[in-house]
């Protein structure tokens, strides 16, 4: 992407002004009165007859003299577009306008723009010249040239009428003088508008600033406004200042009102930014204003005149938006509206612009820029600029500082700067980040977002409520406040994103409470946590703390990075010992830890180092044992995850009533407590990866518990009876528990459990109980092999022996695994479960509500009868079913979503029948049919859009690209990743064509 600079430098402008006009109408009148009224206020003029050497081709001259000039007026009069000079002139003079800040004035000279808009009248009999002239022209080359030309006049035509203007029929009462002075008037309103001042590099812009113009250019009548909003450092006012300047000559009036939060807090500050909004509107200087209501009064009196664009840079709060500009219905039609701000709750959704952050390319290319003056790094320093874009993450205000302050230092002093920013965020940048915090409402949501910067990044957004709401942050609107400060996103997955940098700023906040490690509020840095935890220096002022063994990184050939389960052989840490200890003794900055690493089991402190961490609520300690008794330790903990915990069970003096998630995965626990607890606060517990686990904890004592997850408990025979008294319990995770045989019976008491995951459990008895489960939505049984089943109807064969376990047989008749799933259910995942064509019931009338099916990895050959019944569906997985040969699509109830086959090898035949349900496909298709059905198709309303990962590709991203591409090959192919609409009767066949 090119690099957009505004430093057009004064010598290259030498008009003020090109007038384009139609000679024979208004040469020697109106155009010579306008011209000398022109030339007589001191405005340097271009036109034809006086600039233009005889001889000289048109072109050649417009491409210089319009280029040279900070304006354009065109006189459209009736005649305009007879003369193709004239139409020429037109089009180059708008594609100016689309790429600079050249300013164009319409005026329209016994014409009208609708007729202009339109065409008719006058210029409607001449554009039907010119389609004779193309009718007439035998040449195909010149042909094609003479249509572009003509569809390129009809658009400026219609591109100059929707641009404001002047119309004498609407002017001065026709009165070809006064109309003149307007023109005057208007003209040098418009180039006293200068364009601001941007940052000399601006990378990226085109596709960020895309949408903004195309709504600022809609020609809509409705008074608009819209937020562009983004994080602090992301861009906002830059992108708002490149669309003034591309804009501003488009209305009547313009206004950039800068720092409207700052300016707001300042004396008469409110006042300054009206007066300002007055004198850019009206271009008078204003007498003085003496309160915000006088203010608003003459700004009302102002607005309302006029199409107005307004833009107003940062604004925080919708009082600013208000005591400035006031009431939008004030506003002349068509007026915008532009504000920039953190805060996205000042506008509805869908009137917000949010700026993304810049990607890897561009990074690289805004920091180089910056930091050689060149758009790529210098072959010695890329590794170090690669570092630095990994540091910035995006944000561009971060790669310029970062960058500016790097220009012309050595190499040495690079390592020097980086390492230092690894550790401290740059001033500059923090500065501006930490605008953002301060303007946050109150002491909870500043609390909340220190907690998520230091502890909670990068996890489920539910499951950090859960925990924090605990903490009593009201944690539910905290994070939405804070996400709607831009402080903080929430992705697609539903885990909390947090800005590398805006979480570094958090995370020197705490750093900067006290200069003491174990004074400070939160601990989260391993050397402090380390000296804090040794030296026992903690204090009751600490609220978080998180301490855990780095990875432990094998060198070798693959230089693979290991999990400390991976060295529970203590042969293979022997082995690895020496290079563990320099690791750990580098990570640690020098300290010594060689009185704490005195086992291959992890790393030891003493309990007694919690003793005073009185408030401490939240707590990681991976990896980690404690040597010592349990009573007391902290009392007031929220949040315990501790992988790697070290006993058989958890010690009876262990207090642990304030809890609300308990997490030890991979623990040593064979039974989680000797003597059962009651826990009412417990929500979460997670003991996945326990392998020596042979039996879930008993029930009684956890009325609250929501989620259980005992993933890869591969010991794990039992789920205790008492599971019926989890009354709360919404989700149940037994994946791969591969010694599991049965579920209790009365899991059918669970009235809220919602998710029941079975993945990779082979030998389970699934129980008939989950049939009348009215509350249980999704299951997840990937990797259960299920052999061929016996129907209620019992057309097809008997349960075989190995599966005859699971499938209970009540008096009336045989159940199959089918008839056990409930009438609730609306996802259900049986990938890899050895299903054929033979495994399905003959209709799933019982699953009215199943919106999404995975049946991928499965034997079949054709698509199950049984699954065009279910009316609900939505989505479709059938990817890598290898022997699944046809997919015939008539009669599915599907009524909208998508079915993937991709990687289906033996796929032969596809027959669609529903436009609105997307088939995703890879591989090489031929499409058959009737004769050009392929090309019918494409040019159906219907057809989406397509993906691919083929270079020859890129740049298809129409239906008329495809279509024209397509025209050019002997072969009519779709290439890889191809996705679109269905529609009736068409047909894919698979074949061996070359990739196009």
């Amino acid at each position: 992407m090119a690099v957009v600079r505004f430093d057009e430098s004064s010598s290259s402008i030498c008009y003020d002004v090109f007038l384009s006009f139609r000679g024979e109408d208004t040469r020697t009148t109106f155009t010579d009165h306008l011209y000398t009224a022109l030339d007589q206020q001191g405005f340097r003029t271009f036109r034809d007859d006086d600039e233009m050497e005889k001889g000289e081709y048109l072109k050649s001259e417009l491409e210089n003299a319009i280029p040279q000039s900070k304006s354009s007026i065109i006189v459209i009069s009736e005649n305009y577009a007879s003369s193709t000079w004239c139409l020429d002139e037109l089009v180059i003079i708008l594609e100016r306008r689309r790429n600079s800040n050249h300013i164009v004035l319409p005026v329209f000279y016994h014409t009208d723009p609708s007729e202009v808009r339109k065409q008719t009248g006058r210029m409607e009999e001449t554009f039907a010249r010119y389609e004779e002239h193309f009718e007439e022209e035998t040449d195909s080359e010149k042909k094609r040239m003479l249509r572009e030309k003509i569809n390129g006049w009809r658009s400026a035509l219609i591109e100059v009428a929707d641009l404001i203007g002047l119309n004498l029929k609407n002017q001065a009462d026709r009165h070809e003088s006064k109309f003149i002075h307007k023109i005057i008037e208007v003209i040098e309103g418009k180039l006293s508008r200068t364009p601001l001042d941007i940052a000399p590099f601006l990378i990226g812009m085109y596709s960020r600033v895309n949408d903004i113009n195309l709504w600022l250019q809609d020609g809509s009548t409705d008074v608009e406004m819209r937020a562009i909003c983004g994080m602090g450092g992301i861009g906002k006012t830059t992108i708002a200042k490149y669309v003034y300047n591309q804009n501003f000559g488009s209305f009547g009036g313009c206004s950039f009102l800068a720092n409207i939060n700052e300016m707001s807090k300042q004396p008469d500050g409110l006042i300054c930014l009206q007066t300002q909004l007055l004198f850019d509107i009206s271009r008078r200087h204003q007498r003085k204003i003496h309160s915000v209501d006088e203010g608003l009064a003459r700004i009302k009196n102002v607005i309302r005149k006029k199409k107005v664009l307004v833009i107003l840079d940062d604004v925080e709060q919708e009082d600013q938006i208000y005591v400035v500009l006031g009431m939008c219905d004030w506003l002349f039609p068509g007026s915008k509206v532009i504000i920039t701000t953190r805060n996205e709750r000042l506008l509805k959704p869908h009137q917000i612009f949010r700026v993304k952050k810049w990607d890897h390319f561009d990074s690289i290319k805004l920091f180089s820029l910056h930091a050689f003056r060149k758009e790529f790094p210098l072959e010695s320093y890329t590794k170090h600029t690669e570092r630095v874009v990994q540091i910035c993450e995006g944000l561009p205000l971060a790669l310029k500082v970062i960058g500016s302050s790097l220009s012309g230092k050595s190499e040495d002093e690079w390592v020097i700067v980086l390492a230092k920013l690894e550790a401290i965020p740059h001033n500059q940048i923090l500065k501006k980040l930490k605008i953002s915090y301060d303007t946050l409402q109150d002491d909870y949501d500043k609390r909340l977002f220190l907690h998520v910067a230091c502890f909670f990044n990068g996890t489920n957004k539910d499951y950090a409520i859960i925990i924090l709401e605990k903490c009593g942050l009201h944690a539910k609107i905290g994070i939405q406040n804070l996400i709607d400060c831009c402080l903080l996103e929430r992705d697609s997955k539903k885990v909390l994103r947090m800005h590398r940098l805006i979480q570094d700023m958090g995370r020197e906040i705490v750093r900067q409470e006290s200069h003491e490690a174990g004074e400070r509020s939160r601990l989260w840095k391993h050397a402090d946590t380390f000296m804090v935890l040794q030296n026992e220096t903690g204090t009751n002022t600490i609220e978080g703390l998180t301490f855990g063994m780095p990875m432990f990184e094998e060198v070798g050939n693959n230089e693979k990075k290991c999990r400390y389960e991976e060295f529970q052989d203590k042969s293979i840490l022997l082995k690895h010992a020496s290079s563990l200890k320099q690791r750990l003794l580098d990570f640690f900055s020098g300290q010594s830890i060689s009185t704490s690493l005195t086992s291959p089991n992890g790393v030891y402190f003493r309990t007694n180092a919690f003793k005073s961490m009185t408030k401490l609520r939240l707590l990681e300690l991976n990896y980690v044992q404690l040597v010592g008794n349990y009573e007391n330790f902290p009392k007031s903990l929220v949040w315990l995850s501790w992988h790697g915990f070290p006993l058989k069970s958890i010690p009876s003096e262990f207090s642990l009533e304030n809890l609300v998630a308990l997490d030890l995965r991979y623990s040593k626990l064979k039974h989680v407590w000797n003597k059962t607890p009651f826990l009412e606060s417990l929500k979460i517990l997670d003991l996945s990866f326990s392998e020596w686990l042979a039996r879930t904890p008993n029930f009684l004592g956890l009325p609250n518990l929501e989620r259980l997850i005992l993933k890869g408990c591969v010991s794990l025979v039992e789920v205790c009876e008492s599971i019926e008294y989890a009354k709360m319990l919404n989700l149940l995770d037994l994946q791969d528990c591969k010694t599991l045989k049965k579920l209790p019976r009365n899991i059918g008491k669970l009235v809220s459990l919602r998710i029941l995951v079975i993945s990779g459990c082979n030998n389970i008895e699934f129980p008939s109980e989950t049939k009348n489960m009215k509350s249980l939505e999704v299951i997840k049984a990937d990797g259960i092999v299920i052999n061929p089943l016996q129907t209620i109807s019992g057309e097809v064969k008997l349960l075989q022996k190995n599966f005859r376990s699971m499938v209970p047989t009540p008096r009336n008749g045989p159940v199959t695994f089918w008839a056990c799933l409930p009438y609730s259910l609306k996802s259900l995942s049986m990938s890899g479960s050895n299903l054929s064509d033979d495994s399905f019931p003959k209709n799933f009338g019982n699953l009215p509500s199943l919106s999404d099916l995975n049946l991928s990895k499965n034997q079949f050959r054709r698509l199950p009868n049984c699954i065009r019944s279910l009316s609900g569906l939505k989505s479709l997985l059938l990817y890598q079913c290898h022997k699944l040969q046809s997919l015939d699509l008539n009669g599915l109830m599907m009524k909208s979503g998508c079915i993937d086959v991709t990687s289906c090898r033996s796929l032969k035949k596809v027959m669609f029948l529903n436009e609105r349900v997307d088939l995703w496909l890879n591989g090489f298709y031929k499409i058959v049919g009737q004769e050009d059905s392929w090309k019918d198709y494409f040019k159906k309303d219907t057809w989406k859009y397509y993906l691919t990962e083929d270079d020859t590709w890129k740049g298809l991203r129409t239906r008329e690209d495809l279509l024209s591409y397509y025209n050019k090959k002997e072969e009519k192919t779709c290439g890889k990743a191809f996705r679109a609409g269905l529609r009736p009767s068409l047909v894919i066949t698979y074949s061996d064509v070359a990739s196009p």
